[in-house]
């Protein structure tokens, strides 16, 4: 029998405005309709240099956590295999937090950052 997890992206990432090697700042904000215990993504953005480091989504409740920040390739635009899981039994996740937080370092111009999520993927303990 197939399952399906119900979660809702909250704020579907936006594109970020900002002015030339300003860092702007956003999460990846999960609402689990169902608990949950892993989530992933990989992570498109135009014009910027950006780094990913773990959200309070999964390390609730003190779980103990891994999180993989990806592999970062400015010049192509990309961070690949974003992800994270909680480790040990009875850690699922049902309260609203963020995956991840997204750090974008602009270019020269002043300008719009441009960011898609690909590849998300959600999880639960099954």
């Amino acid at each position: 029998m197939d399952k399906k997890i119900c979660i809702h992206l909250q704020h579907i990432i936006p594109t970020a405005y900002t002015n030339p090697k300003l860092t702007a700042y956003t999460n990846v904000p999960i609402t689990p309709a169902t608990p949950i215990t892993s989530a992933q993504f990989d992570l498109h953005i135009t014009n910027s240099l950006a780094t990913v480091t773990e959200g309070n989504l999964l390390n609730q409740d003190d779980a103990t956590t891994h999180f993989n920040n990806g592999t970062i390739n400015n010049a192509a635009g990309t961070v690949t295999n974003v992800y994270g899981y909680t480790i040990g039994n009875n850690t699922n996740v049902s309260a609203q937090g963020s995956l991840a937080t997204i750090s974008m370092t602009a270019g020269s111009t002043t300008g719009y950052l441009n960011i898609n999520l690909t590849n998300v993927v959600i999880s639960d303990a099954d």
